[in-house]
């Protein structure tokens, strides 16, 4: 078994460079993960957006003035 004097510099060299590149990995891994976590929040706040726009779309008023939504309302369709 080699004792770490014996292991040539190059070897150290690319043994810091990988754990370099590892350390890079792991960073970008975290923003993509954050960005991820931020896009899904925004789609969810979309989703609500558009579900009110649909309630206001198909909300009507009776004849003393109350409002009462239309379930087969127009709404948006794709």
């Amino acid at each position: 078994m080699q004792s770490k004097g014996d292991i040539p510099e190059t070897c150290d060299e690319l043994l810091e460079a990988c754990k370099q590149v590892l350390f890079e990995c792991k960073y970008l891994t975290q923003i993509n993960a954050k960005s991820v976590e931020q896009g899904q929040l925004r789609l969810v706040h979309l989703r609500n957006l558009m579900m009110e726009l649909r309630a206001k779309e198909s909300m009507t008023y009776d004849r003393s003035g109350r409002t009462s939504g239309d379930s087969s309302g127009k709404g948006i369709s794709a």
